[in-house]
């Protein structure tokens, strides 16, 4: 994503409540390698934003966004399990 829509989507969190903006930061990727991980929390982090932009503050956008962070550790953990040879990563 370019940095200028970083910042425009930064901006527009600020201005989201407290419950939005404090899920969003379970969507932070860059502590993960390069590889299969980083772009399956990549992929969600994406899905979240798009959500956050579409839908405004209550508690099914706070609900679901709580499930997106247990699935996006689910795909990381598949990701990870696949790299270390236990699956397939197409």
């Amino acid at each position: 994503m370019p940095a200028n829509e970083e910042f425009d989507f930064a901006e527009q969190l600020a201005l989201r409540n407290g419950s939005t903006q404090e899920k969003f930061r379970h969507f932070e990727y860059g502590h993960l390698p390069a590889g299969g991980m980083r772009k399956a929390s990549a992929l969600c982090t994406s899905l979240a934003m798009q959500m956050i932009e579409e839908i405004k503050d209550c508690p099914q956008l706070t609900l679901g966004l709580q499930k997106l962070i247990e699935a996006k550790d689910c795909f990381v953990r598949a990701a990870r399990d696949t790299e270390e040879g236990h699956g397939s990563l197409r």
